[in-house]
Order: structure tokens, then sequence, then C-alpha cells
């Protein structure tokens, strides 16, 4: 489950969180996201490059909105799953 799992930025993701009144926006390459300004303590912290679980985000914001969060960030490529030990990319489980 996605909560669960252990994320952390992707490599080679650079991005920026600029402020703008109450919304917060996260450029990324030539694109823009926005999201409220209270979701910017979660994209600080994301910021940070360390290995996290989506249950893990500060902020005033509910799990399912971590989890909505989560989700956009890996699919705009700023998160990445970390794999678990033993499961990397090809290997399966005997």
């Amino acid at each position: 489950m996605l909560f669960r799992s252990i994320v952390a930025r992707r490599e080679g993701a650079p991005f920026t969180v600029r402020r703008e009144g109450r919304k917060v926006s996260l450029l990324l390459y030539r694109r823009k996201v926005r999201f409220p300004a209270f979701v910017g303590p979660a994209l600080a912290f994301v910021r940070s490059g360390r290995r996290f679980r989506l249950s893990e985000l500060p902020g005033r914001l509910s799990d399912p909105s971590k989890l909505v969060l989560g989700r956009c960030l890996l699919r705009e490529g700023v998160l990445r799953v970390v794999p678990k030990p033993g499961r990397g990319p090809g290997i399966r489980a005997a």
C-alpha cells in the first residue's frame, strides 16, 4: 500500500516551492503545480531529500490528503517508491 511504502525524492528532479498568496506553487522543469498554502510545509519536507512514508508528511494534511499529494508527486516525477531490500528492479520473490 502506497501510504506505508517508503518514498524518496527522485534524483535529478530539481524543483522550487514558491508561495503565491494563498497558494504555493511547485515549479518543476517547465511545469507549475499549485496547491493550497497549507501544503507548503509538506513540500519543504519533500525537498529535504530524505526517505519517508507519506504518513510522516508534516503540516495540516489529513491522511487522505497526504495520499493524494503523494500520488500527485509520484505522477509528476518528484517522488519515487523505494524498493524493499532484496526486491529491486527485476528481482522477484521466490
